[in-house]
């Protein structure tokens, strides 16, 4: 009845008291025009030009957008020779470079060193409505020295070029960056037949000389950027060895080294980071999988990272073709991030930095066989569980990371040892799991040569709105839990709840949850079109609204079967069947 009378209210409220409401377009456009009338050109200069206007308001106070046009003397705008967008789109004026100018000067057909007459008006606009200013006012301009002809793409050479025949990639029109070897010695660009090099002046030339380049990058490797805009040049030491770090440690997980042709490539076994894994901070009680990559520029780090610039931006791949685009920022905490496919983790993964591939700075991410060193310890892929103290003789480990294994078994007490079909790796004395306990988690460390002993007291399976266990789950040895009960979905201030995760006891406290992977989907019930991995779980810190599944639609009011397995095929799952 309650929610008849609130209906009701809000359609006597929606149509008793609605307001028209019209847009108001009615605005005049501004009435008069100011800036320099002369330029004296110079494209590698700081200085700014600032061309403003005045008069003109909007009826109703509100915003007006501005656009300013280019074109040449005795032009009408029709076919501009440059339109920009005021600063910030609102304000009354416009702020531009000279190297900006220069490029309207060029489209107007005035060469390096010669002078031309351009006009300029603006366009004011409200509400989709266009207005010009009918007025324009002339501004003269002045090229310095130049270059018409901007390339479209470049190659570097000379004795310097290491990687002679080097393409460099196009950032913007005008503008060229490559990641390539340096020494000491003649340096010039080429594009076909033509040549271009920094003259004495310390500008950009086109000419048969070179740019005699006196000392090397101390690591052998630079970044050269070039500007026909500003006719520049910059050359930046750039550290071979680039790191893929995870955000949450800011350690190395993988390092990438120069391999020439502005590529850098490296490969490591990847570990996300998670409660227990290794590396992992002590408040991470998630999955974590945020990374980027840690450049070190003219002694500096940078961070090479994503688009995705704010803290809470980074994404799962979601197949767009700039996903993996590579930007050059400041290192943040959390700031330009991406996430990386769980399809990675405890994977040998291949990562590959490409500074230049089809004009994209971006990398790739893939899976791949990591040859040992012969002088490096090896650990093996899979091991099992022997001996008088195990539940039962070649219970299988679950591989944690390299050379790190779990298991969950009833131990008797007594030796155990740790091996594979050819070589046992590890000798150990265990204790008996207490009688009133479930099992012994057992962690092997064969890096560190560490054993861990950790008590599971029981484990519970729980609706996430009430702490109600869902069933009773008893212990079946060899790591499974299971129980059957019916299932009957909460009923609470907001509705019907399903959602569901298991708290184990460890070492009696209920710290821990088990639940849910941060990249499966947690909005859907698993009624026919839920992920694969949808009933994988992952050990997290336990929080009421984390790591939560769905039950399926067809179990509430069922009689079901839930089953826990702490190593299926490798993987920590379960299951819920209707019976």
């Amino acid at each position: 009845m309650k929610k008849i009378i609130f209906a009701i209210l809000g359609i006597v409220a929606l149509f008793g008291c609605q307001t028209k409401y019209e847009l108001n377009t009615n605005f005049t456009a501004p009435t008069q025009l100011d800036a320099p009338e002369l330029v004296i050109l110079d494209v590698t200069s700081a200085e700014r030009v600032i061309l403003s206007w005045s008069g003109g308001e909007a009826e109703d106070g509100g915003l007006i957008l501005y656009n300013v046009l280019f074109d040449a003397a005795g032009g009408n705008f029709s076919n501009p020779l440059a339109s920009f967008q005021s600063d910030k789109g609102s304000q009354a004026r416009l702020t531009l470079t000279h190297a900006q100018l220069n490029q309207i000067a060029q489209a107007g057909g005035v060469e390096p060193n010669e002078t031309g007459d351009f006009i300029w008006t603006v366009i004011a606009s409200k509400g989709g409505t266009d207005k010009a200013c009918g007025i324009s006012q002339t501004m003269t301009l002045t090229r310095g020295e130049g270059i018409d002809d901007n390339p479209e793409s470049l190659a570097i050479a000379g004795d310097a070029a290491l990687e002679a025949g080097q393409v460099f990639r196009k950032v913007e029109d005008g503008e060229f960056s490559i990641v390539t070897r340096l020494q000491a010695g003649s340096l010039y660009f080429t594009e076909g037949e033509s040549r271009y090099y920094l003259g004495t002046s310390g500008k950009l030339v086109k000419g048969s000389d070179s740019y005699a380049l006196a000392t090397a990058p101390s690591t052998g490797l630079a970044r050269v950027t070039v500007s026909f805009n500003t006719l520049s040049m910059k050359i930046e030491e750039i550290n071979p060895t680039v790191g893929a770090q995870f955000a949450a440690n800011n350690v190395n997980f993988l390092e990438l080294n120069y391999e020439g042709n502005g590529v850098f490539s490296g490969s490591a076994e990847v570990t996300l980071l998670g409660p227990g894994r290794p590396n992992t901070p002590s408040w991470c009680s998630w999955t974590e999988e945020r990374y980027s990559f840690i450049a070190n520029v003219d002694g500096t780090s940078v961070r090479w990272g994503s688009k995705f610039a704010g803290s809470n931006d980074a994404i799962l791949p979601d197949g767009s073709e700039d996903f993996y685009d590579i930007h050059e920022v400041q290192k943040t905490d959390w700031g330009n991030l991406w996430k990386m496919s769980h399809s990675f983790d405890l994977k040998a993964v291949k990562i590959t930095i490409y500074t230049n591939k089809d004009d994209k700075f971006t990398h790739t991410l893939e899976e791949t066989v990591i040859t040992p060193d012969p002088g490096d310890p090896t650990y093996p892929e899979a091991v099992s569980l022997y001996g008088a103290g195990a539940e039962v003789e070649g219970q299988s480990f679950i591989k944690v990371s390299t050379g790190v294994y779990r298991i969950y078994a009833k131990l008797k007490g007594g030796e155990i040892t740790v091996k594979d079909d050819t070589k046992t790796y590890k000798t150990y004395t265990c204790t008996a799991t207490p009688a009133d306990a479930d099992a012994t988690r057992l962690t092997v460390d064969l890096k560190n040569d560490t054993v861990t002993e950790e008590v599971v007291n029981k484990l519970r399976c729980l609706y996430g709105a009430t702490f109600e266990d869902v069933v009773t789950l008893a212990y079946q040895g060899q790591g499974v839990w299971q129980g059957t009960g019916t299932i009957y979905f909460r009923s609470v201030s907001w509705g019907m709840d399903e959602r569901y995760y298991f708290i184990p006891t460890i070492d009696g406290e209920q710290s821990k949850c088990w639940g849910r992977l941060d990249s499966v989907d947690a909005e859907n019930r698993p009624d026919g079109n839920q992920s694969a991995d949808y009933f994988n779980c992952a050990e997290f810190g336990w929080e009421q609204w984390y790591h939560l599944w769905k039950f399926a639609s067809n179990t509430d009011g069922s009689n079901c079967q839930i089953t826990f397995e702490t190593n299926k095929n490798g993987v920590m799952t379960h299951s819920v069947i209707v019976q």
